[in-house]
């Protein structure tokens, strides 16, 4: 998210069963998973490009993990609020931007992470959204990133609500997040995600947010 180089080997895995669905051909990236902090007994990843063709529901409340045909899928939709996501296809890699209000207004693009804990901001987006980085409550930190760049981190609460763009019930109130100087306006961790059920349906280049129901309120 910083913006430099990494070299990861590429390979393919002749299939792949999730679900009781089997991917054929599916690209894999290899490396030590053991080299990075608490990912000693984690296997591997799915990335989004698992999921190009087949739309995927992530449920935090349940656990679950739901691929979709077109009935269910249907479903979804009708329940919750289908928003426009765009959709970047690089070879083997898929990225998947989507869109937030700050608080203030600010429209920004985040990349959807689910492998990144909070909210994340680039320093701009963050002064906009009325982050004072030298300001109380705001610790920092300085650190080395997964590829050893150096880099100071700022951690605080956002004050107000961010809002999916195109879904105003789909909003967080004072969510956590970290500032740094990134490539992108932000990076929508999984402290946010996890405050909704969420569909991936990335061939209509669509999200689907729902409440969950013990969230719902009359």
């Amino acid at each position: 998210m910083s913006g430099q180089a990494i070299a990861v080997l590429l390979g393919s895995a002749g299939s792949f069963e999730i679900g009781g669905t089997r991917l054929p051909d599916v690209p894999v990236g290899i490396f030590d998973m053991h080299a990075m902090a608490g990912l000693g007994d984690v296997a591997g990843f799915l990335s989004l490009t698992c999921f190009r063709t087949i739309p995927v529901t992530v449920d935090y409340a349940a656990g679950l993990l739901v691929l979709e045909d077109e009935a269910s899928l249907a479903q979804r939709a009708a329940a919750g609020t289908p928003v426009a996501v765009q959709v970047g296809v690089d070879g083997c890699s898929t990225d998947l931007k989507l869109g937030l209000e700050l608080p203030g207004g600010r429209p920004v693009s985040v990349e959807v992470d689910t492998g990144s804990e909070v909210l994340i901001l680039d320093e701009d987006c963050a002064r906009d959204a009325g982050i004072d980085l030298h300001g109380p409550g705001v610790r920092t930190v300085a650190a080395n990133d997964e590829t050893g760049r150096e880099v100071v981190r700022y951690f605080t609460d956002l004050r107000g609500d961010v809002t999916v763009s195109g879904s105003p019930a789909a909003h967080v109130t004072d969510p956590p997040v970290m500032v740094q100087k990134i490539i992108y306006d932000g990076l929508a961790g999984v402290r946010f995600l996890r405050n909704f059920t969420t569909t991936y349906d990335l061939a209509r280049s669509r999200m689907i947010f729902a409440i969950p129901a013990d969230q719902v309120t009359s």
